[in-house]
């Protein structure tokens, strides 16, 4: 997100893929460049659609690329959230 969470703004990863079976990755490569109210991450979660809870932290302004990489599995989903700057 650009800007804390009050403000929504949402940014759509610009590659998303698949990487097999249950897999894939989102990853936001073009972080670079001030972000007057900070770079955010949000994790939203909830059942069918519902963001019942959503989890969001303020990144380094440094940030330059961050990725999600998950995973379904028996009981849910494993999710590996990395950023670089």
């Amino acid at each position: 997100m650009w800007g804390p969470p009050s403000s929504m703004t949402i940014s759509k990863p610009p590659i998303v893929k698949s990487l097999g079976k249950n897999m894939g990755i989102e990853k936001w490569d073009d972080l670079g460049g001030p972000a007057p109210d900070g770079k955010w991450m949000a994790c939203y979660y909830g059942e069918n659609g519902y963001n019942e809870a959503i989890l969001s932290k303020r990144l380094d302004d440094k940030t330059t690329e961050c990725s999600v990489t998950y995973s379904q599995v028996r009981h849910g989903k494993t999710v590996d959230i990395s950023c670089k700057w």
